[in-house]
């Protein structure tokens, strides 16, 4: 028999640094895990700990949803109206920074979009507008008749947003053609809640002195949509001095 290899303080030093490297490794998957956990029930005690919103905290985050969508659609019309800059010509971009501009139009129209979902086509949403209003009947009858609508041709517009919230936003899914949603009809369905809100909801001094009259909604409206206007007549001109500077 061959005399046993001779033992090496070198091959016993090296065999042992694996071992606290792959204890280090198991001690550093254990931490994470419990890092996880923990993370887990403070995020599920947190959801716990909160108490379900009162009428008047529903009734205020309504209007806010309101108000955001009036802003966006506002910023999103003064764009429609300025399109020289941003919006292709021939197949070709008008000048070089316009696919920003494009962008922040489309973005727009997104949110307009999902803020108005909340409101009108979430049956099983927060802030559905049953879950809000009181006389829903006459509410529903009122609408139709500002929009000249029956309840049928209101239930297709509804559906065709919720189409392209949940097919081209939300997610993208397999549909080949997007059809891009008029807001005309939201425009005036969000108006109506608002209105509504204030003068048979909401209680005296729940909101704030910007938020509690219709007029005063029209006027921001309005006041931010001359704001766009403004911003988007500039494109041209901004994207002429970027390309006179080299887009610097």
């Amino acid at each position: 028999m061959g005399r046993p290899g001779r033992w090496s303080p070198g091959v016993y030093s090296g065999e042992l640094a694996r071992i606290r490297v792959i204890e280090t490794s198991i001690q550093t998957a254990v931490i994470a895990k419990d890092n996880r956990h923990t993370m887990q029930q403070d995020a599920k005690r947190g959801l716990e700990q909160d108490a379900p919103l009162s009428r008047e905290e529903r009734l205020r985050r309504v209007v806010i949803i309101c108000i955001n969508f009036m802003r966006n659609l506002a910023y999103l019309r003064g764009a429609y109206e300025s399109p020289e800059g941003w919006q292709s010509q021939a197949g070709e971009l008008v000048v070089p920074d316009a696919s920003f501009w494009r962008t922040v139009s489309n973005n727009l129209l997104d949110m307009c979009v999902l803020e108005f979902c909340k409101l009108f086509a979430d049956k099983g949403g927060k802030h559905f507008w049953k879950k809000i209003v009181t006389d829903q009947d006459r509410f529903f009858a009122e609408l139709l008749a500002q929009l000249g609508m029956t309840e049928q041709q209101y239930a297709d517009y509804l559906n065709a947003l919720r189409t392209y919230r949940d097919k081209f936003v939300a997610h993208l899914d397999e549909h080949r053609t997007m059809y891009t949603p008029k807001l005309d009809a939201a425009g005036v369905s969000v108006q109506h809640l608002h209105a509504w809100l204030v003068a048979n909801e909401c209680p005296p001094g729940l909101l704030n002195p910007e938020h509690s009259a219709p007029e005063r909604l029209i006027a921001a409206f309005k006041g931010e949509q001359s704001v766009a206007r403004r911003i988007f007549s500039y494109v041209r001109e901004i994207g002429r001095g970027s390309s006179e500077t080299g887009g610097r």
